[in-house]
């Protein structure tokens, strides 16, 4: 059988760093195909060549048998490749249809059509794909799930044979994930060729049909999902034992550090996206906030942290009120934020690694010269480079340059290096790679055991369950569950997620 798309001794690289070495890959009509490998292994690099992003320096890409020239994502788009990103590329104020029109190469069918004949045609379309959402609806009423659907149907509807999916359950529901599975099987039935890019092991398990592995930017395996076990799966991603994983042990936590009551915030359209929220995190203690992505969870983090004013109720910490205080007056009284999305609110990308790490530091510098106060500052990024296990050249390396999983490290040892007491850490570990999301965890288990109130954000279920202490579940911006570790799993979380009660 001819390969729907095969990729031959595919090398790019960076100035002095090579994303892809030579790599050979081959995707079958009607497979799914697992790519894996750690952050900063060439799976992003090799999937933007596939797609248009990046031009190969070196090899070879055909389609059907047939070579072809990407260069550009439109020339992907005729080519029949399409790819949905991990952050969608939607535009939230546009409409369903809209957005699946932005962009199409036109062709003789959608030449000088109406945008109600074109309405039309999309919507027999969507439904056609399970997507039982008007077309005239705003993007931005809609969840996370049908947003995902829409950037599948888009690609679909502008041609794609090829799909490649970007992390793409990293913020679904458990329910959600099984649609997506059950649609990516469908597809696959009918013809449709998938590239599945996961850090979920068990995902690439059940749902894939063979596996390839990347290390260094090279391929290291290529395996039969049958054939292999999640537990070789890691070894072949790290190319070593990771050893046990950090299990979360039992520790009596203290007093309550950060007390949230009867908490109300408005969103930037002026709607409640906090209600009333009551409740507490202890000093030694991990409390998982589980839910649904837009749910509330980024205001409050913002409203507890200084960001955003509430509207109503109060935020104590240490006893002290900061309901109306800075971030810097918090900052001071020892609270301190991973947020959920490093790139665009963690860091300053065009920053050295040196001056990121230095953004929190007071003026204690102040009265030597610039020229000592920077040594002073690049030596104490190097030793956190170090502690933390930053994998960079050097501190005045662009932080833009760093994979995903040392760009988290930057942010986390930014902040932990301040001592916090309290820690709000939104989605840690989104996106990272086994090795990244073994090491972030067990930071956060060693700052629970050094005495300090930790708030976990996480629309990872498996990740609320495996790190938390307590777990409460946020639903439209209220709390609609409180649960202790003995009585928590994925299915009494997942309903409470939904809307549902805990017990069906």
């Amino acid at each position: 059988m001819t390969p729907r798309l095969e990729a031959r001794h595919i090398s790019k690289c960076f100035t002095n760093l090579v994303a892809n070495d030579h790599i050979d890959f081959a995707l079958e009509p009607g497979e799914i195909h697992g790519l894996l490998g750690e952050n900063g292994a060439g799976k992003t690099t090799f999937v933007n060549i596939l797609s248009g992003m990046y031009a190969a320096d070196e090899g070879e890409i055909l389609i059907d048998g047939e070579r072809v020239t990407i260069r550009s994502p439109r020339d992907a788009i005729q080519a029949g490749v399409g790819m949905v990103h991990q952050h969608f590329m939607l535009i939230p104020a546009f409409s369903i249809a809209e957005n699946i029109r932005l962009g199409l190469v036109p062709t003789p069918r959608t030449w000088l059509s109406s945008a109600q004949h074109s309405n039309r045609e999309i919507e027999r379309f969507t439904k056609l794909h399970g997507l039982g959402v008007p077309v005239t609806r705003r993007v931005s009423d809609l969840s996370l799930g049908q947003q995902q659907r829409i950037e599948i149907v888009k690609a679909l509807y502008w041609g794609s044979r090829i799909l490649i999916l970007d992390e793409p359950t990293a913020v679904l529901t458990p329910d959600e994930t099984t649609q997506l599975a059950e649609h990516m099987r469908s597809m696959a039935r009918d013809g449709q060729s998938i590239i599945f890019i996961s850090h979920k092991l068990e995902e690439i398990k059940l749902f894939c049909h063979r596996v390839t592995v990347l290390r260094h930017g090279r391929v290291v395996a290529t395996r039969a999902t049958q054939d292999v076990e999640v537990g070789d799966l890691a070894r072949l991603i790290v190319g070593r034992d990771l050893g046990t994983p950090a299990q979360l042990q039992k520790q009596i936590p203290g007093p309550a550090v950060l007390e949230v009551e009867q908490l109300t915030v408005l969103d930037d359209r002026g709607h409640h996206a906090v209600r009333d929220v009551t409740m507490s995190v202890r000093s030694g203690e991990i409390l998982g906030v589980a839910g649904i992505d837009g749910n509330g969870q980024e205001e409050l983090v913002e409203a507890l942290y200084g960001i955003r004013s509430p509207v109503h109720g109060r935020v104590r910490l240490l006893g002290e009120d900061i309901s109306r205080v800075s971030v810097m007056e918090r900052q001071k009284l020892g609270l301190r934020n991973v947020p959920a999305d490093r790139r665009d609110e963690g860091l300053i990308l065009d920053f050295s690694i040196w001056e990121n790490l230095a953004l929190e530091e007071s003026t204690a510098g102040e009265h030597r010269s610039f020229l000592q106060h920077t040594g002073v500052l690049q030596e104490r990024a190097r030793e956190l480079t170090r502690t933390f296990r930053i994998r960079t050249p050097s501190v005045t390396a662009k932080v833009r340059q760093l994979s995903g999983g040392n760009q988290q490290k930057v942010v986390l040892a930014r902040v932990l290096s301040a001592a916090p007491k309290v820690l709000i850490a939104a989605q840690p570990c989104r996106g990272l790679d086994i090795g990244a999301t073994e090491y972030i965890r067990q930071r956060l288990f060693e700052e629970r055991a050094r005495g300090t109130a930790v708030m976990l954000i996480s629309a990872d279920l498996d990740e609320v369950l495996t790190l938390s202490d307590r777990m409460v579940v946020m639903f439209r911006g209220e709390l609609v569950g409180i649960v202790g570790r003995e009585q928590a799993d994925r299915e009494r979380l997942g309903r409470l997620m939904t809307g549902m009660t805990a017990d069906g």
